[in-house]
């Protein structure tokens, strides 16, 4: 088995394993392929949203987003504002 390979294997281990914990507590997740060698993980918790991201060639890499509680209606019209062209 070469290096690489073995790595591979490593990485599948660790999304199974990751994918049985979530399911486990019944916590909520969506998968996402936006490039053929990397598996995406969104996960929803409430105030929270992870993003987990399993390349096959390292480590999970991780992002985390919380919410901002008691946020103001308007903040609608900013965000839009902020990506419109």
């Amino acid at each position: 088995m070469t290096s690489n390979t073995k790595h591979e294997s490593t990485t599948l281990k660790s999304f199974h394993d990751f994918i049985e914990r979530l399911q486990a507590r019944n916590i909520h997740y969506d998968l996402s392929i936006d490039t053929p060698r990397t598996i995406r993980v969104l996960v929803y918790v409430p105030g929270e949203r992870w993003e987990v991201e399993f390349p096959e060639d390292s480590e999970p890499e991780i992002e985390v987003y919380v919410s901002r509680a008691g946020v103001e209606s308007g903040i609608l019209n900013e965000l839009f504002d902020r990506f419109s062209e």
